[in-house]
């Protein structure tokens, strides 16, 4: 795929994506639409990295009280083989019920989807788009797409239910992968 069609392609997703409650199931729709796994589901992959605690912005974003407690977790979502994202997940596990704690710590189920039952509502903390989306956007055009692997994208968002009670923050970084054939 050309870099200018396959950047438009992911701006598209972006938009899409910052428009959805559910990231989870915006990849399903996108794994779906290009026929990417059969059946196009996206499981979370725990991804192996040290505990990050939640920042003193993050622990204000959710409305923590002091010694409320924050579980962090660091997925890879795929669809079949291919890494759609990697996403970095500082949640309240004192607002989920105990099957969603459950469920998040021993299955492959993305937050989003562990989750549906609150009615979440997603809130952009902000976007960055990698140097050659940058450039794409630009005019600048190259012939070759970065590698697969490589970060196209990420956002960050405040995910709350549907009280506007903050349940998590999340930082996903969406691959290139997205638009590779």
């Amino acid at each position: 795929m050309q870099m200018t069609s396959a950047a438009g392609e992911l701006e598209r997703l972006s938009e899409t994506l910052l428009a959805s409650d559910s990231a989870t199931l915006t990849l399903e729709n996108w794994c779906a639409q290009r026929m990417l796994a059969d059946p196009p589901i996206v499981v979370a992959r725990i991804a192996e990295s040290p505990e990050r605690p939640a920042s003193d912005a993050q622990r204000l974003r959710l409305k923590l009280a002091a010694d409320e407690p924050v579980r962090y977790r660091h997925v890879q979502l795929l669809c079949g083989d291919r890494v759609l994202s990697v996403a970095e997940n500082w949640y309240v596990p004192g607002r989920l019920t105990p099957e969603m704690n459950e469920a998040l710590e021993t299955t492959r189920t993305p937050f989003g989807k562990v989750i549906r039952p609150l009615g979440p509502q997603r809130t952009s903390l902000g976007v960055t788009r990698s140097d050659w989306l940058l450039a794409a956007r630009a005019g600048h055009v190259g012939a070759d797409l970065p590698a697969c692997a490589d970060t196209a994208f990420s956002h960050s968002a405040l995910v709350a239910a549907a009280d506007g009670l903050p349940l998590a923050e999340v930082r996903e970084n969406y691959s290139v992968a997205l638009v590779c054939d």
